[in-house]
């Protein structure tokens, strides 16, 4: 629903408080776009006209779409990682982290909208100044992510980022192929072709046991969920 510009809320914003507040309301309302019309669809006019400011104004706080997807990604991220503290625990069986990990990260219809065309599309479509910025946020992110997968996995600190950087490119690979009731169907491949029918958060526990896993005793895909390579193929 747009929001009416003569509103009292919406005149025009002169503290920095009231800069920080027009800013969350337009990425309230960019929230809500994107939901409506995934990422392809997501464009400045419509986001102007639901945030209640023209759009020269809207270009002040972001000069491009990249912008706006961008900065909602890392406030994503950021309350993922926190939702995650709360519902992980140190020394956790490796299954029951997993599970944690991709419910929770599945949830969120707009982590899961955006993520896919960070790297690709949306840092190249910034400023360098929001380049810089994005790239210091995402490191202590990683950090964060990182540190909190060793404590869950009872894993060195030092392995924590590379681990976790690792389960979510692997998440989000897994994800391209999930329908979701927030985000259209439509918009995923059929995932048969990709997951042979397995349930996407079943794919991830176990290749994702093999990541966290794999390097302990030798274990394999099939080792750690107790199936074998079909006949005439070769397991790799």
């Amino acid at each position: 629903m747009a929001v009416d510009p003569t509103h009292h809320g919406y005149r025009r914003a002169r503290s920095d408080a009231q800069k920080q507040q027009r800013r969350s309301d337009i990425l309230q309302a960019a929230r809500a776009h994107l939901c409506d019309v995934g990422f392809e669809g997501f464009s400045m006019g419509p986001l102007a006209k639901a945030s209640g400011v023209v759009r020269g104004t809207l270009y002040l706080y972001f000069p491009t779409r990249e912008e706006v997807l961008l900065a909602l990604y890392l406030e994503d991220m950021r309350a993922w990682l926190e939702e995650l503290a709360g519902i992980t625990e140190p020394g956790m069986p490796t299954e029951g982290f997993l599970r944690a990990v991709f419910t929770s990260a599945t949830r969120r219809a707009v982590l899961m909208e955006i993520a896919p065309h960070v790297t690709g599309v949306l840092e190249g479509n910034v400023s360098p100044e929001s380049f810089a910025e994005s790239k210091h946020l995402a490191a202590e992110l990683v950090d964060v992510a990182g540190r909190r997968t060793a404590l869950a996995l009872g894993r060195p600190v030092h392995e924590g980022a590379a681990l976790a950087t690792a389960l979510f490119v692997l998440m989000i690979g897994i994800t391209q192929a999930l329908p979701t009731p927030e985000i259209d169907a439509a918009r995923r491949p059929d995932p048969q072709p990709l997951l042979g029918g397995e349930e996407p958060l079943e794919a991830f526990v176990r290749m994702g046991r093999w990541m966290v896993e794999g390097s302990q005793g030798g274990a394999t895909p099939a080792t750690i969920t107790g199936r074998t390579p079909a006949s005439g193929r070769r397991g790799r």
